[in-house]
């Protein structure tokens, strides 16, 4: 079928094939190229999810240090010039 958008050529490895066949538990009735995208927008979500996840948790911690005041200062006069 004519598209513009981009097509992508995949060869079936041991792997790929082992993906496809659990896969074709879950998306019963879906061929070869829909198991093929199905399999990667699930894998992107669970990816996306885990970034959301990563973020959440380095937001947390931003500003959850605090130094006692002048710190940095004395930290700095134990450097050697």
């Amino acid at each position: 079928m004519p598209t513009a958008k981009k097509r992508h050529m995949v060869t079936e490895t041991g792997e790929l094939a082992e993906a496809m066949e659990i896969a074709r538990r879950h998306y019963a009735g879906l061929d070869g190229a829909r198991l093929i995208v199905a399999l990667a927008v699930e894998r992107a979500e669970e990816l996306r999810e885990r970034d959301d996840a990563e973020r959440r948790a380095l937001e947390e911690l931003i500003g959850s240090s605090s130094y006692p005041g002048g710190y940095l200062e004395e930290l700095r006069e134990e450097w050697p010039e």
